[in-house]
């Protein structure tokens, strides 16, 4: 009986919501009213899907239903707002790169690394004072897998990962108003101005 319950509520969810967690992915241009149709099926999804694997992958309640409820409110109800978001992570084959050996230095018997580059955001937004904002978030990872061998001759592996967080923005005035540039900002962060028939401001921060 639960069972049918379950499918049955699985079922009633919004496509979005239900590709997010059964693939893992969404991708949508949608007017705001059908975002916030879809954030809200996200904070309140139907109370017979307990279970881990019914659950929206992890940056989903963090991350990009706050940025949605934040753009949608910025973008008028009869503009477009697109959302790209990834969230099968950087371990999926069509990431990553070609593995490589490199010098092992010991006790390290073997040492692989593979590279992967995750881009699991991005948005494209008309805003409401007729600028269009263009986000994306890539994440670049290293993964190395290191093999030792202990004192009592036993093989041992080790996997490391490293990533570093990669967002691009750039914001595009309506006709009319020339970009500005801040005075000062963070050594993270690099603000650039584009002048001419498409002036725009970017910025990028890793």
């Amino acid at each position: 009986m639960f069972g049918r319950k379950e499918r049955a509520a699985l079922a009633s969810l919004d496509p979005l919501h239900r590709g997010l967690i059964e693939q893992r992915t969404l991708s949508a241009v949608l007017q705001p009213p059908a975002w916030r149709t879809l954030v809200d099926s996200l904070v309140h999804p139907p109370p017979e899907l307990r279970k881990a694997k019914h659950q929206v992958p992890p940056r989903t309640m963090e991350i990009v239903v706050p940025l949605v409820r934040l753009l949608a409110a910025d973008v008028d109800d009869d503009a477009w707002l697109g959302l790209t978001v990834d969230l099968r992570g950087p371990g999926v084959p069509d990431k990553q790169g070609t593995p490589r050996d490199l010098p092992p230095q010991p006790p390290a018997l073997k040492v692989v690394e593979q590279l992967a580059r995750d881009g699991w955001l991005a948005v494209d937004a008309q805003l409401r004072h007729g600028g269009r904002l263009r986000l994306g978030v890539v994440d670049d990872v290293r993964l190395r897998t290191i093999t030792k061998r202990s004192a009592s001759g036993k093989r041992k592996i080790k996997r490391r990962q490293k990533a570093t967080e990669r967002v691009r923005v750039r914001l595009t005035p309506p006709k009319g108003v020339a970009p500005i540039v801040p005075h000062s900002t963070p050594r993270w962060l690099t603000v650039t101005a584009k002048d001419g028939r498409r002036p725009s401001v970017a910025v990028k921060a890793a």
